[in-house]
């Protein structure tokens, strides 16, 4: 085609686009089609994409329009048409509409899998790209799809998208790359605790504390001693107390100095149950000692913790996560107490008889029947302190 096509082709397409920013979309798609018919199978040496271009256009003012179905089916042709053009204009472009794809599938209702599709497709078509900023999106489709997935409850196929993102970029040295690494694998532990599978989670965790160059973030350390404490639940579970003791003092070993107000609420929780464990195991005297030992050392923090702990879990209908809130009531109470707090102790003591004394729950109920008896001890101490004083 001789310069005349070339400035001709360019400039229609520059009307379309300008169309567009005014706002008149079935206009600038009624020139999009115009160049898609003149130059979409022969496009001017001059403007070798402009076809290209024509349909991205048409897609976004569809998008605009409201008219999704029309907007995909376009972006169905791009890729159909473009798809093995080796051009980075066109390669750029054509991942961030399987990205855009991906995303708006995702919030349509039922329309998770088709996401999956599209962010495959796009980690697919770009796999062996060698482009910086088609890698990173190669990168973000695998957790956009993980994050699909876990979405849909299929923890364990993200799982699997997670160690593809890590197996392809586990030696990527730009930072963007390296940054998604450590994201996967974060997530991947996170998962791997939702699936009770404490000991995999671990050691994920020690593969990022090994990459993170033994300068952890808090984020990390604090997703490290989740994966501790629910490695000791879990044990706990199988009322196998020493074990659970032990993981329990390896969280207080760890974070027992940290400033982090989120590690040192771990501890909290740790030193918390290690006095259950230690009662358990008949060892009241060192159980009694490491409660005073939490209430110096942490106080108000603890008290702090234990209210998040009930607030989180305390309206759920789960047995097992509303006997954490009614444990971290009773907890609360027990330090006010060792604080010399009598009279906020007796209130949270009231509160729990009052709030879970018809609970279902045997464990529950057992707290409540602790709450009852320690309450009893208050008012009788709280009652001699006050004849003491009168007299």
């Amino acid at each position: 085609m001789s310069e005349s096509a070339d400035a001709d082709a360019l400039r229609q397409l520059g009307r379309a686009r300008a169309l567009r920013e005014r706002g008149r979309h079935e206009q600038a798609i009624a020139a999009a089609d115009v160049l898609l018919e003149r130059f979409g199978a022969d496009p001017p040496a001059g403007a070798p994409h402009v076809g290209f271009d024509a349909l991205l256009l048409k897609a976004a003012n569809l998008f605009d329009l409201g008219r999704a179905d029309e907007g995909l089916l376009a972006y169905e042709q791009l890729v159909d048409r473009y798809g093995d053009d080796r051009s980075a204009h066109v390669r750029t472009k054509l991942a961030d509409a399987l990205a855009f794809k991906g995303h708006l599938l995702f919030r349509r209702p039922g329309g998770g899998d088709e996401a999956i599709a599209a962010f495959d497709e796009l980690a697919r078509r770009f796999a062996d790209a060698t482009e910086p900023e088609l890698r990173e999106m190669v990168a973000n489709a695998l957790r956009w799809k993980s994050a699909a997935l876990v979405a849909l409850g299929r923890r364990d196929a993200a799982n699997d998208a997670y160690d593809e993102l890590v197996g392809r970029f586990a030696d990527a040295t730009a930072p963007e790359l390296a940054d998604q690494v450590v994201s996967a694998l974060e997530q991947k532990a996170a998962n791997l605790i939702k699936l009770d599978r404490s000991d995999e989670a671990i050691a994920v965790c020690d593969d990022l504390l090994a990459r993170s160059g033994g300068e952890p973030s808090p984020e990390l350390l604090v997703l490290v001693g989740d994966v501790l404490i629910g490695q000791a639940a879990g044990l706990v579970a199988e009322q196998r107390w020493e074990e659970a003791l032990g993981v329990f003092a390896g969280v207080v070993a760890h974070f027992e100095n940290a400033r982090d107000p989120a590690l040192r609420s771990r501890v909290v929780l740790a030193l918390s149950n290690s006095v259950a464990m230690l009662m358990e195991l008949g060892h009241a005297d060192e159980a009694v000692a490491t409660h005073k030992d939490m209430v110096a050392r942490f106080g108000d923090e603890a008290i702090a913790t234990f209210d998040e702990v009930a607030g989180r879990f305390e309206e759920t209908a789960e047995p097992e996560l509303r006997r954490h809130a009614v444990g971290a009531l009773v907890n609360k109470a027990g330090v006010l107490r060792e604080l010399d707090r009598g009279d906020e102790a007796l209130a949270t003591f009231t509160e729990v008889v009052a709030r879970f004394e018809d609970d279902d729950d045997p464990t529950i109920l057992d707290f409540v029947a602790q709450a009852r008896h320690h309450r009893a001890g208050l008012l009788e101490k709280l009652d001699g302190a006050d004849q003491a004083g009168s007299a």
